[in-house]
């Protein structure tokens, strides 16, 4: 017998327990798919049953119990006599993979941040310019005037006093967690984090002084140009390209440095919180960089599943490419999938968060969606538009997902260029 067959009351009182289902079978399974193929299973077990139950607590119960049962048909469980060994139970090293490797990157993203900090500027410097900026160490030797072995030692020493201060900082469960449940990578993934998240972006008046300074260069031929290959040839005028490399890996650094020290003292001097999720997609959008980089809708759905246990469509827009996607936290413990395109005639970036209206649910108190943007967004199709300036927010929503896209491109436009799934 089909689920969807029974009757109504008994489906609802099957069904209202899915959430406590789920969340048991990730505990005794790998990862969030195995929990889901568990749950499918025990809720296919449970239509044939057709149980009489006095009470959606008697209903719960049994449902955990064929939950149960239905494990242990499928997946032989150990001996619990014989797995505790006098010092506490531990999960074999298949079971709450996934579990674990969240947990492991949780601490890893409340430690790394003060461990950070706390390294010497080079260090930081380093870490900065390897790590989350993707430069070869030997390429970082030369914007930081260092023999490139010298960067590159460089570079290990600072990775390995952070990592040092990391598991100093880890109780004995927590270092189980860091030596069973992260990627080998973890330290740079996790400084990408950091920098997403607790670096902030910049400012538009910086942008737009930094806009007025730099001037278009003079076209070939000019008498400027000409000036500049007439001096560039007298041995007894200054090198000037020389010096301008090195002056640009001079301010690289100070750039770096500054903004790391911005950064961090931003985290002692925030004042009150945003709460409107628009203006808070709009002011990270530029910052958010892809963790997994993919053309592939398919591996972009499976990696969000993978890493947030939800299931989402990506959307298809026209003469435009998926070029990855990222979890980002807009707030404190609240992450979101963000996917980034780029638009194929400007080169322009299109950023689209994805919320949810459970998302917004469990964070009511504390992030906003406004309610007449909810009301137009409410039929599938709908598309709600806000003019921010230099840049454009389009809304619209598919099932129970809600995409917000970011883009400085005609938002108008892409609005006719996204399809509606098939």
């Amino acid at each position: 017998m089909s689920l969807t067959t029974l009757s109504g009351k008994y489906r609802d009182v099957l069904m209202q327990h899915l959430e406590s289902l789920f969340a048991l079978a990730q505990v005794i399974t790998p990862d969030a798919e195995h929990a889901a193929q568990l749950v499918d299973l025990t809720y296919r077990r449970a239509s044939d049953a057709a149980a009489d139950f006095k009470s959606a607590e008697q209903a719960r119960i049994w449902l955990f119990q064929l939950l149960m049962d239905v494990h242990n048909e499928t997946h032989q469980a150990p001996d619990l006599d014989e797995a505790d060994s006098g010092t506490g139970l531990s999960p074999r090293p298949s079971e709450l993979a996934d579990f674990r490797r969240r947990l492991a990157e949780d601490f890893i993203d409340r430690a790394v941040p003060s461990a950070f900090a706390a390294l010497r500027t080079q260090q930081r410097t380093i870490l900065m310019l390897c790590d989350v900026e993707g430069i070869p160490c030997e390429e970082a030797g030369r914007v930081l005037g260092l023999d490139p072995l010298d960067a590159c030692a460089r570079l290990e020493d600072a990775r390995l006093t952070l990592r040092q201060a990391v598991f100093r900082s880890a109780t004995d469960a927590e270092r189980d967690l860091l030596e069973t449940g992260i990627a080998a990578n973890w330290m740079q993934a996790a400084l990408q984090r950091m920098a997403n998240s607790q670096l902030i972006a910049t400012p538009p008046t910086l942008r737009s002084s930094v806009a007025a300074i730099i001037k278009t260069e003079p076209e070939p031929g000019s008498a400027a140009s000409n000036q500049i290959v007439r001096s560039s040839a007298d041995p007894n005028v200054l090198n000037w390209s020389s010096l301008l490399k090195k002056f640009g890996a001079m301010m690289l650094v100070v750039a770096v440095a500054g903004l790391l020290g911005y950064g961090f003292t931003s985290l002692m001097s925030r004042g009150e919180p945003d709460l409107n999720l628009i203006s808070l997609s709009a002011r990270q959008a530029e910052s958010v960089v892809a963790t997994f980089q993919t053309a592939s809708p398919e591996q972009a759905e499976r990696y969000i599943y993978d890493r947030m246990g939800s299931r989402l469509t990506v959307p298809s827009i026209n003469e435009a490419t998926l070029q990855g996607v990222s979890i980002r936290e807009v707030a404190d413990d609240a992450d979101v999938p963000v996917l980034l395109f780029q638009d194929i005639a400007s080169g322009k970036s299109i950023t689209i968060y994805v919320y949810s209206y459970a998302f917004l649910d469990r964070h009511e108190r504390r992030l906003v969606l406004e309610r007449d943007i909810l009301r137009q967004i409410e039929a599938e199709g709908n598309f709600d538009l806000h003019d921010l300036g230099e840049t454009k927010a389009l809304v619209w929503r598919y099932r129970d997902d809600i995409f917000v896209a970011i883009t400085s491109g005609d938002a108008e436009e892409l609005r006719g260029r996204i399809s509606p799934p098939t």
